[in-house]
């Protein structure tokens, strides 16, 4: 691995933090916010592997497309 290259943890899989460039993401709490659920549904949805996520640093972050992408397949295909 290059330097500056740091792997970080998944529920998924390991991330490459070069590949996190470029990409909005955002905390639990503000994934909760976009989707209209509580935080603590959105941690049943990433420890489920519903919705991926990655942890840097200790903190879950979840990326923005995925987030949008979840709450749109919730509100039109009554997804829960």
């Amino acid at each position: 691995m290059d330097p500056g290259q740091e792997m970080v943890k998944s529920p998924l899989r390991p991330v490459d933090l070069s590949t996190m460039r470029g990409r909005r993401w955002c905390t639990q709490a503000e994934a909760a916010h976009r989707m209209g659920v509580t935080p603590s549904a959105v941690r049943r949805l990433v420890a489920t592997g519903a919705l991926p996520a990655v942890q840097v640093d200790g903190q879950v972050r979840l990326e923005v497309a995925e987030v949008e992408r979840y709450a749109h397949r919730r509100r039109c295909c009554g997804i829960r």
